[in-house]
Parts: C-alpha cells; sequence; structure tokens
C-alpha cells in the first residue's frame, strides 16, 4: 500500500482511522488557453463529506504519481483553484479530508491533462505522520459558492474521529480564455487608455452621446479567440465604470443579435459578469470547438474596459450568496427600526428580473432592513470585502454594510449622492449618484475596503457583519466576495 509523504512543517501523529464512509466527488479542470502572461490553473470540485468534526479538505498537487510538492489546505468548500501551474505539464491531483488532529487518506488520483493509461492505486489508510497546520501557499483560500451559511456537515454515527477519502470520478476539461481589451481591432471613436498599474484598457471617450440603438453608428472592438472544447461558456469583464449613466456596452458573439451589458457600478477595477440589460440574467453560450468573435460596441460614453474572460468554468469568481430568492436564497431579513409601524419585506415578481426577488417597503428612510446570517445573527465574514447587490428604487434609500475593524464598529453608508458625505468616526458616506434613483435595476461592486480607507487610512476590515437597508425598493444578488 503508498504511503504519504509528508510535506515540511509542523507534524502531528494520525489517529488510527476506524471508519471509512464513501461520498461521491466530481472533478473539474480548468486549464486557461492564454497568453504566456496568464498562468495555467486546475479547479477541483466535490460533495461534502458526512463528519461533524470536518474542518475541512486539503488538495494535494504534484509532476508526478503519489509524489506531492504542494499542498493547498482549504474550509469547508467543496471546490478549490490550484494555480500558477506551468502550461503543457502534467499534474497528478489527490484531495483529503481533515479534522483536529487527522486526515483522511488521499483519494485515487487524478492527472490534468489526461493521460490514456490511466494509473490504478489503492486508496491510502491514516498512517504516518503529517501537517495538520493550514498551509500559506500563496495565501490561496476557497471561498463558499452559496446560501447565507454553509450547512452543517452530519454526524458520524460511528462517534468517533475518523474522516472519509474523497473518490474522484472522471476528468472533465474546462477553457479559459483571456484577452487583453486593447488587442482588439478598434474603431474609433473608442480609445485606449492607461491603469495606474500600466495595463493598457479601452473606452468610449467622454462627453460622447449616448448610441441608443446597435445598429447605429459607434466604435466596435472586434476579438478572435479559439476554443477546443465544446460547452457552456459565459463571458466575463474587468472594468471601471463608477457612473451609473457611463456604465453600458453593446455586446454580441459570431454575429448574433447584440445584447446590452449594464456594467456593474464600481469604485476601482473588478471582474464583473457580461449580463443580459436589467434581467441580471448571464449571457451563456453554448460554443463549438473552433474560431469564434466577439464584438463589444460602444453605449455610453465614459464605460472602460480592460481585460475579457471567456470560461466554461462554472465558478471562476467564487463568492458568498446571502439574497438571492430566485436562486433559492431568499435571505433572513429582519426590521430593526420598526417605527412606524406597517414596514415589510417579502418576496415579489418583477418582470424585468424575470423572477422572485425582495421587495423593501416603510415609511421614506425611517424604516430599516437588515439582512443576517443563519440565526439574523452576524455574518463573520472575514475573508471577502467586496460587496455586490443589485437594485431598484425610486425614492431615497441608504444602503449600509456593518463592519467590526481595527478601531472597532464601522458602517459604511451608500447613498444617491454626488460624490462623498462628511460622515464621522463611526460611519462612512458614500454617494452612488443621482441618476441611481431612476426606477430601473442597477448593479453594484464595491472595495469596502478602498472605501473605509478614502475616508479612515490605517483602519482594516476584520469581518463583514451584515447588510441593511432604509428606503423602499427592490433588493436582489446580495453577496460578497474576495478582490478580483
Amino acid at each position: 500500500m503508498a504511503e504519504r509523504t509528508p510535506l515540511p512543517g509542523p507534524t502531528t501523529k494520525f489517529r488510527r482511522i476506524r471508519r471509512l464512509a464513501t461520498f461521491l466527488v466530481a472533478l473539474t479542470a480548468a486549464l486557461s488557453i492564454a497568453p504566456d502572461v496568464f498562468p495555467a490553473s486546475v479547479t477541483l470540485s466535490w460533495n461534502p463529506v458526512s463528519f461533524k468534526n470536518l474542518r475541512g479538505y486539503r488538495i494535494y498537487c504534484g509532476t508526478s504519481h503519489r509524489n506531492y510538492s504542494r499542498r493547498v489546505t482549504l474550509g469547508k468548500a467543496t471546490s478549490g483553484t490550484v494555480t500558477n501551474l506551468v502550461k503543457g505539464k502534467t499534474y497528478y491531483f489527490a484531495v483529503t479530508s481533515y479534522a483536529a488532529g487527522v486526515e483522511s487518506g488521499f483519494s485515487r488520483e487524478v492527472v490534468f491533462p489526461p493521460i490514456e493509461a490511466p494509473i490504478h492505486d489503492t486508496r491510502v489508510q491514516n498512517s504516518g505522520d503529517a501537517s495538520d497546520t493550514p498551509a500559506s501557499d500563496g495565501g490561496f483560500e476557497l471561498q463558499v459558492l452559496s446560501g447565507t451559511d454553509p450547512p452543517a456537515p452530519g454526524v458520524n454515527d460511528a462517534g468517533g474521529d475518523s474522516v472519509a477519502a474523497p473518490d474522484f470520478g472522471s476528468i472533465q476539461p474546462h477553457e479559459s480564455v483571456y484577452l487583453e481589451a486593447e488587442a482588439g481591432a478598434l474603431e474609433v471613436p473608442l480609445e485606449t487608455g492607461m491603469t495606474m498599474s500600466g495595463t493598457g484598457f479601452i473606452r468610449v471617450p467622454v462627453g460622447l452621446e449616448p448610441v441608443s440603438a446597435p445598429l447605429r453608428e459607434g466604435g466596435t472592438a472586434t476579438y478572435a479567440f479559439t476554443v477546443t472544447t465544446a460547452g457552456d461558456y459565459t463571458f466575463w469583464g474587468r472594468e471601471y465604470c463608477p457612473y451609473s449613466t457611463r456604465n453600458s456596452f453593446f455586446v454580441s458573439v459570431d454575429s448574433g443579435p447584440f445584447l446590452t451589458w449594464n456594467t456593474a457600478i464600481v469604485n476601482g477595477w473588478l471582474w464583473d459578469q457580461v449580463r443580459d440589460g436589467s434581467s441580471g440574467v448571464p449571457l451563456k453560450l453554448r460554443l463549438g470547438a473552433g474560431d469564434h468573435t466577439l464584438r463589444i460596441k460602444q453605449k455610453e460614453d465614459g464605460t472602460r474596459l480592460d481585460k475579457i474572460l471567456i470560461t466554461s468554468a462554472p465558478q471562476p469568481f467564487p463568492s458568498t450568496l446571502y439574497c438571492a430568492v430566485s436562486r433559492g436564497v431568499p435571505g433572513r431579513w429582519s426590521i430593526t427600526d420598526p417605527d412606524p409601524p406597517g414596514a415589510k419585506a417579502v418576496s415579489v415578481f418583477d418582470d424585468e428580473r424575470g423572477g422572485p426577488v425582495t421587495e423593501l417597503s416603510g415609511s421614506e428612510t425611517a424604516n430599516a432592513f437588515r439582512l443576517g446570517g443563519r440565526d439574523l445573527d452576524d455574518w463573520h465574514n472575514a475573508r471577502q470585502f467586496v460587496l455586490e447587490w443589485s437594485m431598484k428604487f425610486s425614492e431615497d434609500y441608504v444602503v449600509s454594510v456593518h463592519l467590526q475593524t481595527t478601531d472597532g464598529y464601522r458602517e459604511i453608508r451608500y447613498k444617491p449622492l454626488m460624490g462623498n458625505g462628511p460622515g464621522d468616526d463611526r460611519t462612512i458616506d458614500c454617494g452612488l449618484g443621482p441618476g441611481t434613483l431612476d426606477g430601473d435595476w442597477h448593479t453594484f461592486a464595491r472595495h469596502l475596503q478602498k472605501d473605509l480607507s478614502r475616508a479612515q487610512p490605517g483602519v482594516k476590515i476584520l469581518e463583514v457583519n451584515g447588510f441593511s437597508v432604509r428606503g423602499s425598493g427592490r433588493i436582489d444578488n446580495v453577496k460578497l466576495g474576495a478582490d478580483r
């Protein structure tokens, strides 16, 4: 029976595994098809193991059979990505689950790219020494993919400290194609610019009249790209569009109809998924293997685009979802300021979104609604500091995010102001612009640390602990993600 080769570092003697429980695992691998500046990566995913004291999972990676030189330690999330791989090189992967002082044996090994002759190995029982200290390889950590909190693990009916070894299923390739926005065939009036970090981007010059329809005259950026595997692909853009009146392009793939991409309103460069207008429905197309064409056309002035990602990976930017009724996460709303009485938080069908959303109704900004965690408690999210949400308001509002920082409690308040408000020692006021009161759906994405540092340099976020709203309107897709 093969034995684990422990990685350097603190070690602890494993207890003998008393019972193994098999659970199904699916593996997906994502290998970037991109210029050399973009490293290759492989993404693994699996179903959760049922064990009451489970702490998480570890991915092992190496360049030969059962000889692993890298380890990525995760929490209870059931997916992880190993980055900074050398494109064209063969890698071997295995996964373990672990609890306090005990770790399962390796899963069946998988290889990417796949090789014709399968490797036959035997599952390893826990034996020997290995580290139970989480690795800090590249600062990697994986976020929960969905839900307000990860579900509580099941109970190990053996009652002991044994954990199950994952068992990999088949391997399926996923592709990611990165494009530099300024590398396309550009038509005037689109122009190029340079970010603060020295990378190029494209933009629609400020001061031009909006293009009302895609068939009217306007500048277009055209990109040729190739995918080697047929599949369902989504489209992302790294954009910087801070105003609700300067945040849209027209997008077409393979000479298909144009859709309107209303980008997220952001306070810094961020990856944003291409969505169809106010519906919020992501652009997802079935692409055959071969050559394709992407066209991005001018719509509103001032809109900026740095990079493009076309990927079949299901979650290229994992996030924690706190409220999205149409996706089965209604959220846990409470009325924290019920005076005057009559305030409500209910689910309603929204015609533009094509599904249910959360509707808040109260007396102007007198009533407050808070989105809490599992038991209406704090979120305690200490890993993800980019807040994203969609909203539709036609009257005054205050959207707040509640933080625990190195200097105590802080509240960042987002209002329909032009510019930022004064705030005080505990509150920071940020303007989202009066155009956000137009009764249309808008998506916002905020680097919370950037908003905090603007007003209070040196204060660092420790946890994000909730989201609250004053005002009457509709809310959808409230989530936190890591910087992207």
